[in-house]
This record gives C-alpha cells, structure tokens and sequence, in this order.
C-alpha cells in the first residue's frame, strides 16, 4: 500500500501569489495521488495542459458567486437525460430548446431532447401533499391554480422569454413561467450524455451542485469552457468546483449503487426511525458541509450505518476522506462516530472517534487491486445516536 496521497479538497498546499492575490487556487491532482497548484494563463490554447493522461482532476477555489435572494423563487431544479443535475434561473428559450442561467449568471441553451424534467420547489404550496410525478407517455405540466397546483398531459411546443406553448385536449396555450410548478418531457433517448465536442471528456462540477459534460475547451481567468457538441458555455470560475477526466479511469463511489445497505436505524428497525444515505448530500438533505466547505461529491450517512458496493477488482486506488457533517451544530449533541472501511470482508482502516466540529480526517490511499468488495461502515461512539450525521466526502475512485 502505498502512503497517503493528497486529497485536494483541503488545498493545504501554497498557492501562487497571483493565485492568492485574486482569491482563485487551482489544484491540479494526478493519477498516482501528487498535486500541483498552477497560475491560471491570460488564455490557455491547450486544454490538453489540464487534464489528459495522468491528470485526472482540477480543483478549483475562489470567491463563490452566490445568487441575489430575490431570484430565490425564480432558481429552478432540472436533471438532463442522461441524469446530470442542474440549477438555475430559466430566462426563457426558443424554439425547442431552454434557456438557463447557471451559477455565476453564465448561460446554457438545452435542446428539449436533452431534458427529462424541471421543477421550481419553492412554488409547490405547503399544503399540497402531492409529488411530482411523469406522466405514463408524452409531457406533462404542473401549473398554480387557486392556491393548489393543477397538471395538463400533452406536448411541449416551444419555450419563449414568456412560457412554455403547450398542447393538449385543451388546444394550444401558453402557460407563464411565473405559473410553472413543474414540466416533464418524454425521454426517447436515455444512452449517455450530449455530445461533447473537441478537448479532453470531462465532468465539471458547480458548487450548488449542478453537473455538466463535456469536452474542455480552456481554463484561465476568462472562466472555464466546455464544449458540448456545437455549443460551448464559459463557466465562471467561483462557481466551479471540480472538472474530472471522463475517460473511463476515474469516478466517484457516489455515482455507484450499494448492493448492500444498512441504512442508520438507531433504535432498530422496529421502532421505524431510518435515515437512509443521501448520494451527493448530507443524510439531512443538505450539501455536504466541514468547517464552512461545501462539497460536491460523497455520501451523507446516520449512523450506525454500513454500506457495501460491487467493485468487481476493476479499481487500482481509493482515496478520501470522513467528517461529521456541519448540520450537526445547529443541534443539542455534536455527535461522536467511528469510520470504517472493509476490503473483500477484512478491516483496513479505522479512524479515531470523530465529533462534530473536528476537522476532517484523510483516509490512507487504499489499495484496491484485486478487491471484490468495498464496505464503508460507520458506527456510534459515546453520544450514542445523538447528531451521528456523518460524510464519506470525496471518495475517488481510480485505475
């Protein structure tokens, strides 16, 4: 096994003076676990430079560009076909295709094939005790309606700075954004993501949680551009987390699905009380937080919790690391919990008991080959089950 590699979430290493004069670090993490803090260029002509080979991973920090209070109602929730979720202001459209402003006010066109639903949340009326949900075949929209939300089965037409043009029983009508609880489109074609176009395949996280793929087109001060197909978009730099390698030989556990999963019940499954894991949040249902750090990727678990995937000996390294998450200060008890990892059954690692509040915790670099089995357990310490909100954060997977 080899030592610990570098997990960059923690940026521990000295960035540039240019790079600390402007707020912005960009880390740039390589297949066997070292690091590199770069100067971002005027303009980067080879996106090959970043990521390719055995770079893998570029993090990205800075100022945070957060959106104004008042377009709280106006921020809608969208998934992509091929399951990627996204975040954001809709501003209109036209034609077939959507118009959404992303994090840091960079705007994306999405052609209505690419588009499985949206939903605007803070529109559903408390007092509807109903889901949103799709229809059996064709598209479907949830509209306000007297205080309630009504829904129309039929065809989306077209998108405008207006509305939505909709057809159904009732004819063609137009329904206003500012009316919209909720559309779903029908899916022909679920295969994978939009295409990507020229540059190095690439998944780049936002920090609100929206993903996107593509091919990288550039980073430097001017934001980061992706290129999808005939489209490229420019990300501003403080709303970038994190742009992984797409190319088959790296991933994040959190993308796989448990075959086995002993979700937190402290009391036994008698009593009913189940925290179930969250993909991506904490067990709470808020993004994964340590010490005021937003996280992208991991799993949010309650413990005691134990969680086993099928790794099929197809992963050479794993890295990470464990914390309780920030939720637990606004609660009576911080929590007190042990991790655990198990590799094809044996016990590898174990850390301290953490609390919350304590900094977050490195795992080893974990070697995988030839591993069948991965288990990440998570067990009560001496609060019991008080606060027990623990993150596996950043689980990287690696051939």
């Amino acid at each position: 096994m080899k030592p610990a590699l570098l997990f960059l979430g923690l940026f521990s290493l000295a960035a540039p003076a240019s790079a600390q004069a402007s707020g912005f670090r960009a880390v740039l993490e390589r297949r066997e676990g070292e690091a590199q803090v770069r100067d971002l260029p005027e303009r980067d002509e080879d996106p090959g430079s970043w990521l390719g080979g055995d770079r893998i991973a570029l993090t990205l920090s800075g100022p945070r560009p957060l959106a104004p209070e008042a377009e709280a109602e106006a921020r809608a929730e969208l998934r992509l076909a091929n399951g990627d979720p996204l975040r954001g202001v809709v501003v209109g459209g036209t034609d077939e295709r959507l118009t959404l402003e992303l994090l840091g006010e960079s705007r994306l066109s999405i052609p209505i094939e690419e588009l499985r639903w949206l939903r605007f949340p803070h529109r559903i009326p408390p007092q509807w005790g109903l889901s949103l949900e799709s229809p059996l075949e064709g598209d479907r929209l949830y509209v306000l309606a007297g205080g309630a939300v009504d829904w129309v089965d039929g065809a989306i037409l077209s998108f405008s700075a207006e509305g939505v043009e909709f057809e159904s029983v009732l004819g063609e009508q137009l329904y206003a954004w500012e009316d919209l609880v909720g559309a779903f489109v029908e899916t022909f074609d679920e295969s994978g993501s939009p295409a990507r176009g020229a540059g190095p395949a690439v998944t780049v996280d936002l920090y609100d949680g929206s993903r996107l793929r593509g091919g990288l087109g550039g980073v430097d001060w001017d934001g980061v551009r992706l290129r999808m197909g005939e489209r490229e978009v420019s990300l501003a730099l403080g709303a970038v987390s994190e742009i992984l390698l797409a190319d088959g030989s790296v991933d994040h556990l959190s993308t796989l699905t448990p075959a086995e999963a002993r979700e937190g019940s402290p009391f036994g499954d008698d009593i009913g009380m189940v925290w179930k894991h969250r993909v991506d949040r904490s067990v709470s249902g808020t993004p994964l937080s340590v010490d005021g750090r937003v996280f992208t990727r991991g799993i949010g678990v309650h413990a005691p919790s134990r969680l086993t995937y099928d790794l099929g000996a197809e992963w050479k390294w794993l890295r990470g690391a464990v914390a309780l998450d920030d939720s637990v200060a606004r609660l009576p008890a911080r929590g007190s919990v042990v991790f655990r990892v198990e590799l094809d059954g044996e016990r590898v690692w174990e850390s301290p008991v953490r609390r919350g509040g304590d900094p977050l915790l490195e795992l080893p670099a974990l070697d995988l080959e030839g591993v069948q089995r991965l288990t990440l357990e998570v067990d009560m310490a001496a609060d019991l089950h008080m606060g027990d909100r623990a993150d596996w954060l950043r689980m990287l997977l690696v051939r």
